[in-house]
């Protein structure tokens, strides 16, 4: 099972500032996000026994997009766009 997101990259020719190769945006291409929870067996008797919120996923969205704000690559606001924090 896949849950999959979209950031905003930051444009790598202004860092974020706008300029004329990103339409004063700050923004230039978009760079995914994903989580992953492996189905097999086990997970087939945790969620009819637990429901599907129980089951977490190895690398959740938020530490996902959090690695690409500590490499610069997308910004804090573009993080709390996405979660809200």
């Amino acid at each position: 099972v896949v849950n999959q997101r979209l950031m905003r990259r930051l444009c790598a020719d202004c860092g974020g500032a706008g300029c004329e190769a990103c339409l004063q945006t700050g923004h230039r291409g978009r760079v995914p996000i994903a989580e992953f929870v492996n189905s097999d067996d086990n997970l087939k008797e945790i969620i009819p026994a637990e429901g599907a919120g129980s089951v977490r996923p190895r690398r959740l969205l938020k530490e996902a997009a959090e690695s690409l704000r500590q490499a610069d690559i997308v910004n804090h606001a573009e993080l709390r766009r996405l979660f809200g924090d």
